[in-house]
């Protein structure tokens, strides 16, 4: 309690600093961002430039840029300050963010992203590159991604929507919802939580659904061909497609909508699975 409020009275004492910048840059560089405490905001613009705006801890902002690639880091002396940063960058960048204690958003970048941290909600929208996301205990909310995404986070909820590209999502303690997703290729597994999928079903693609303690819901469209595995231990199913059920009851068994190319596999230990027939969803 002392160290707190000690650590508060010092923070009231420290002057807030500013810093903001703007530098020429190559267009199709690397923006890599290292910062142990804070907010990261990066957006973009039609100009062969870089902008980075600091408030908080900003005389601990160190950037170092040469050419198209550049490198922000905010050291660390003792117990991490925290600083907010809101950079923008030409649209044909990629960016790299690592750190501890922060929170992240990404939009309308052309180029990959890959968000790396501990804590702090995550949110990545408008981009057409590869994202790869990985975080202990940050939510993760991607929207409107147009290239391959990999996403794992252990204590919080996965949620996208309006993408397209393959997806991999596994978390352990959270949910996994995807809505409005136009994939071929997706894998999403939880242990502790539901999973959701409602999106195309592409001949020849391959999708996976897993839970331990949880629902799944898998829409599959009028229009799908697809061959689907249904297996749940101690959970139920409801389907509002006609099936015939084989195996061990309703709790083991497949069925074929169409001509079957798709392969789609859903598994729940505990929980109950839906088969349903998306309606404008």
């Amino acid at each position: 309690m002392i160290t707190a409020l000690l650590a508060g009275a010092l923070a009231m004492t420290i002057p807030q600093q500013q810093m903001d910048t703007t530098f020429a840059v190559r267009p199709g560089g690397e923006l890599n961002v290292d910062v142990m405490n804070g907010t990261i905001t990066i957006n973009t613009w039609d100009r062969d430039a870089m902008r980075v705006h600091a408030s908080g801890s900003a005389r601990d902002v160190d950037i170092d840029h040469d050419g198209a690639e550049v490198d922000i880091d905010v050291e660390s002396r003792g117990i991490p300050r925290s600083v907010t940063l809101e950079i923008t960058v030409p649209r044909s960048y990629s960016v790299a963010v690592d750190g501890l204690n922060i929170a992240v958003i990404v939009e309308n970048l052309r180029g990959s992203a890959a968000i790396e941290n501990v804590e702090g909600a995550i949110v990545v929208r408008g981009v057409t590159g590869d994202v790869k996301v990985e975080s202990v205990s940050g939510s993760v909310t991607i929207e409107n991604v147009r290239g391959a995404l990999s996403v794992a986070t252990v204590n919080q909820a996965i949620r996208i929507t309006g993408s397209r590209g393959t997806i991999e999502a596994e978390t352990v303690n959270g949910s996994i919802v995807m809505r409005r997703v136009d994939s071929a290729d997706v894998e999403a597994s939880t242990i502790n939580g539901l999973v959701e999928y409602l999106g195309t079903v592409h001949d020849g693609g391959s999708y996976f659904l897993g839970t331990h303690n949880g629902r799944i819901t898998m829409g599959i469209p009028a229009q799908a061909n697809a061959s689907v595995a249904v297996d749940t231990q101690n959970g139920r199913v409801q389907s509002e497609f006609a099936v015939r059920v084989g195996g061990n009851g309703q709790r083991d068994f497949s069925f074929t909508v169409g001509s079957g190319s798709a392969r789609v596999e859903l598994e729940s230990y505990n929980g109950t699975i839906n088969l349903v027939r998306p309606t404008g969803r």
